[in-house]
């Protein structure tokens, strides 16, 4: 039995796509099917992890929409009489703690995702998503408060503080939270 490839990417609105290729192939002459598990970000590696999907699953394809980042998974091969074989693990990355799009930004709506620490635990940390010009100057507030611990959005309409638009250019995204400071460019184009 051989794993020839395992791969797990995000979907855009949550949850994971994993996809596999092993020899033989599930059939008469292959395996009976596979088992996939998934253990949480926070488990330790060599966990067998949580059972997920059909107790046989009989393609190479499976959508979990509970995965989330950080997610490990586990692959088995199952035989005719229930037995397993460990194919192989992978896991889904973290995603950016700052990230933005579309870009470069031509005008509508900016959608910016940006993660909240807390080295205490789940304690709503203070964070500040601004945007700054190329001299560092203030140009908007994207979000400001105490949020949970986690990812989190917010969008920009492309207008400064004070209601116009802001011109074509170079920007900067910052998010600071906890203590950590986290930058991105964003290019205006107009």
């Amino acid at each position: 039995m051989a794993l020839l490839a395992f791969k797990v990417d995000p979907l855009p609105g949550g949850g994971a796509r994993l996809e596999w290729s092993t020899d033989p192939v599930v059939g008469p002459e292959g395996i009976a099917g596979y088992r996939l598990y998934r253990s949480s970000p926070t488990a330790v590696a060599e966990t067998r992890g949580e059972p997920i999907g059909p107790s046989l699953i009989r393609t190479n394809r499976y959508v979990d929409p509970s995965g989330s980042p950080g997610s490990a998974y586990r692959l088995a091969a199952v035989d005719g009489l229930g037995g397993e074989l460990e194919l192989g693990r992978v896991k889904l990355p973290a995603p950016s703690p700052l990230a933005a799009w579309p870009r470069p930004y031509r005008g509508g709506t900016l959608h910016v995702s940006f993660a909240s620490a807390n080295a205490l635990g789940n304690i709503p940390a203070v964070t500040d998503v601004s945007l700054f010009d190329i001299a560092g100057r203030h140009v908007r507030t994207l979000a400001n408060g105490e949020f949970a611990r986690g990812f989190h959005t917010a969008t920009w309409d492309g207008l400064d503080a004070t209601g116009r638009p802001a011109p074509s250019g170079i920007y900067f995204l910052r998010l600071h939270s906890a203590g950590q400071t986290v930058n991105r460019k964003i290019v205006v184009a107009r």
